[in-house]
């Protein structure tokens, strides 16, 4: 029996896990985020995040800079790449079930 490919192309959803250690450079962590976001990029993936996954983010990387895990200029830098790093993904709202 033949089957027919899906009509949707593939999609993935990013934890905010993935977005910070792209962020913040995470040592134990960027390596692998750099790899596969592009990777999802390139093959014309629909990537989405959750809508509280800015707010998520915010929040880890203050404490990062609280902690002294980063500095001033890193923590800046970070939230930069936040705001470019977001352009790419989507975000959906669940709807209201009436």
């Amino acid at each position: 029996m033949a089957m027919t490919p899906p009509s949707n192309p593939p999609a993935v959803v990013i934890d905010a896990n993935v977005l910070i250690a792209l962020c913040a450079k995470e040592v134990d962590k960027y390596a692998i985020a750099l790899a596969w976001v592009p990777y999802y990029l390139q093959n014309n993936y629909e990537v989405y995040a959750s809508g509280v996954i800015i707010a998520e983010a915010l929040y880890i990387l203050c404490g990062k800079l609280q902690q002294g895990l980063l500095t001033p200029t890193e923590h800046t830098l970070a939230i930069q790449d936040l705001e470019i790093n977001m352009t790419g993904f989507y975000h959906r709202r669940a709807e209201m079930r009436r």
